[in-house]
């Protein structure tokens, strides 16, 4: 059994005889190499940042960390807690109160030094992982609409891979290539015993929005999802997305924490650089309509009942056709919250079939048919983008997706 634990740790010395073996890691990065089963990550320093299972630890000079609204999202992130008090496990449990996130705490005193007893406590967790996991009900089929383009075996491989990984054994994939794939049938064929896969083939003179759009009409299952090439979903993502929405029946759609990745492709390997956790927050429609978004296209699974009639009308866009979609879902029904980091998307420096380099004016056009397609839709608030008039405002003077690229990567480097 591997745990990986940031370096310096603020844990008693580790032995390194026993059945577990204990892996000094400083970058996030370094996770992957490892393969660990488990990482101890020291709050509020590092969040998880990675599928693995990531326990938070959690000192006592972490209660003044705990108040700070800046660290909620690393602290709503960890599969599990070791708390080294009383004191901070009662903070802790009221902070996880309203969020109803059942999850394994533990005392440090409870965990001893030995390597043995640390062994015996990640079998304990790892036993209770399983059995969550297990205990899923809802056995619906969801279909994925997996947009995919040119050149992009590597990227389509790690998108399936974490599609036939998922403990929800119900999955179809609805795979829409744009271009050509010479490659496509040796890729997609050995995932094929595991999930159903349709290819429909999309014209790359048609914008963007038509690709999703005419699939969103092909859907056929009680719940639809999105997920594209160059994008993974860690394992618990669709059951605890299905689990939520049973929780909460009036919802639309249920979505997970994310984590952004910056990687360079060398063609024959991806290598990954920096992690950071950028979204991890209950729902706030208020944000959405600011477009202050952090609910990606990749980390929710929506009701298909959303899918009538007037949705299902092409908007026409070759920019924001996502959000576009997170718009009319939203104007139906609110959006549940997993409490559970469960998805990743992944930057690159290459501007090739990247939409984010798109010029300030492109966007700016885009904004403007958002604005004309939901200018009086009521939402829950009775808000209308009409009314909120920073939305169109911020999109069309302020936003700059080069310059935000740019930031978000000394961020990653800076941060991890």
């Amino acid at each position: 059994m591997k745990l990986a634990h940031y370096a310096p740790t603020s844990l008693l010395s580790f032995e390194k005889e026993g059945p577990c073996s204990f892996h000094s890691i400083q970058f996030s990065s370094e996770l992957n190499s490892i393969n660990a089963d488990f990482v101890l990550a020291d709050f509020p320093n590092h969040a998880k940042l990675s599928q693995h299972f990531t326990i938070g630890y959690l000192s006592q000079s972490s209660l003044s960390e705990m108040k700070k609204e800046d660290n909620y999202a690393k602290l709503l992130s960890y599969d599990a807690y070791l708390v080294e008090s009383h004191e901070v496990l009662s903070a802790l449990k009221n902070f996880l109160w309203q969020t109803q996130k059942q999850v394994p705490i533990d005392l440090l005193s409870s965990v001893a030094s030995s390597n043995q007893s640390y062994a015996l406590w990640l079998s304990a967790l790892n036993k209770k992982r399983t059995e969550n996991l297990s205990t899923a009900q809802n056995t619906a089929q969801v279909e994925y609409i997996v947009r995919t383009l040119p050149n992009r075996g590597n990227y389509l491989k790690r998108a399936l891979e974490s599609l036939s990984a998922q403990t929800h054994q119900n999955i179809k994939v609805q795979l829409v290539t744009i271009g050509e794939h010479p490659a496509l049938q040796e890729t997609i064929a050995p995932f094929k015993s595991r999930m159903e896969i349709t290819v429909h083939h999309g014209n790359p003179e048609q914008v963007r929005s038509t690709h999703l759009w005419d699939a969103l009409k092909r859907i056929k299952a009680p719940y639809f999802a999105i997920l594209d090439d160059d994008d993974r979903i860690f394992p618990n993502h669709v059951s605890a997305c299905l689990s939520k929405l049973e929780q909460h029946p009036t919802s639309c759609a249920a979505y997970g924490g994310v984590i952004q990745t910056w990687e360079s492709d060398t063609g024959a390997k991806l290598n990954y650089e920096a992690s950071n956790l950028v979204y991890c927050q209950p729902y706030d429609i208020e944000q959405i309509l600011d477009f202050k978004n952090y609910i990606t296209s990749n980390c929710y699974v929506a009701r298909s009942t959303m899918l009538d009639e007037n949705l299902l009308l092409d908007p026409n866009l070759n920019l924001m056709e996502d959000g576009c979609l997170l718009f009319c879902l939203a104007a139906k029904a609110d959006f549940a919250f997993t409490y559970e980091v469960s998805s990743e998307y992944f930057w690159r420096e290459s501007k090739k079939d990247n939409s984010s380099f798109q010029s300030q004016q492109a966007w700016g056009a885009a904004a403007d048919q958002l604005l004309l397609r939901f200018w009086n839709v009521p939402f829950k608030t009775q808000t209308t983008m009409l009314k909120r008039k920073r939305f169109h405002k911020q999109l069309r003077q302020d936003y700059d997706p080069l310059s935000k690229l740019k930031n978000v990567a000394r961020q990653l480097i800076k941060r991890d």
